[in-house]
């Protein structure tokens, strides 16, 4: 998804070292999580886009996380994983979430 192709971009939150915000783009059929960096030469690129909708970003105050609603299941739920570079993905919700801080 690009940016031009989106109806909506809304913020997560910052990383805890102020170079790097989350934020989440809604298109016609379709909800990512990308981030933008703004350290020296300003730039996003895509986080998480796949076949699901993920949206609602958090980074953990280490910055070392990242949290985001995922509705690969069929129904929102609540996931973790290493951030900025992806990895060790794990549900924290049961019967559905949304909204992690």
């Amino acid at each position: 998804m690009t940016v031009e192709s989106t109806q909506g971009m809304f913020a997560g939150n910052w990383s805890p070292d102020g170079t790097k915000v989350v934020f989440s783009l809604f298109g016609p059929d379709r909800a990512d999580i990308g981030v933008l960096t703004v350290a020296d030469k300003p730039s996003w690129a895509p986080l998480l886009a796949t076949e699901a909708a993920e949206y609602s970003p958090a980074v953990s105050p280490d910055g070392a996380w990242i949290a985001y609603v995922s509705d690969e299941t069929g129904r929102p739920e609540v996931y973790v994983q290493r951030f900025p570079e992806l990895g060790s993905r794990q549900l924290v919700s049961t019967n559905g979430g949304l909204d992690p801080v």
